[in-house]
């Protein structure tokens, strides 16, 4: 298969929505991690809403973890095509480039990805102050995305106090990746969304496809 620009917009739309190709044994590892993440998270596999009779309080920290790789992926692989930002960062670039976050929240979001996914727990620490954050999880309805504290966490786990925990909730987290995907999807239609990997459209199906044991 050539590496063209026709070529580009049919697989990207394909990995964004459906399995690879005819064979059933071969997934998109992006729609695999999405359904999981709708799995654990209490929504709906088609559309990712809330399930009406899903609790909110039980919302699974792992479920929000996959959310995140999911970002990971997206930052690591995507661009739109009339953009580009000097970040390192994969989750911060996907941020940057389909949310309208402020980049305070956006270290906020890639601080808690790090809390979860490399110790599942709610503290960050992290040589940049930017990262360093002590974590409250909410899924109250009202309740901001993020709520940044009055003073910064200074990494200290023996000192309680309240005046430095940054609340974050994990639902509304969700629906912003549910947003981002959304959107992935509008930029594959109009053929707008280029894939960053070194080597194009063959590591992108090679490296992100499931083959799978029937």
């Amino acid at each position: 298969m050539k590496d063209s620009q026709l070529d580009s917009k049919k697989i990207i739309f394909l990995y964004l929505s459906n399995p690879i190709g005819d064979n059933s044994s071969f997934k998109s590892g992006f729609i695999k991690v999405l359904h999981e993440a709708r799995v654990l998270t209490g929504r709906d596999l088609n559309t990712g809403k809330k399930n009406i009779d899903a609790h909110d309080e039980n919302e699974s920290w792992l479920g929000v973890t996959g959310y995140m790789i999911l970002l990971d992926q997206i930052g690591k692989c995507f661009k739109p095509k009339d953009r580009i930002i000097k970040e390192k960062r994969s989750i911060i670039k996907a941020l940057k480039y389909f949310s309208t976050l402020d980049d305070n929240k956006i270290d906020v979001v890639y601080a808690l990805r790090c809390a979860f996914a490399h110790d599942f727990s709610l503290f960050n620490f992290n040589d940049d102050s930017r990262f360093c954050h002590r974590f409250l999880i909410s899924t109250e309805k009202g309740q901001p995305l993020i709520t940044l504290p009055n003073n910064k966490w200074t990494g200290q786990y023996d000192i309680d106090q309240n005046d430095d925990i940054t609340i974050i909730n994990i639902t509304l987290i969700c629906d912003l990746i549910e947003g981002i995907y959304s959107k992935l999807l509008e930029l594959a239609r109009a053929d707008e969304l280029e894939i960053t990997l070194r080597k194009g459209i063959k590591e992108f199906t090679f490296r992100y496809g499931l083959r799978l044991k029937k």
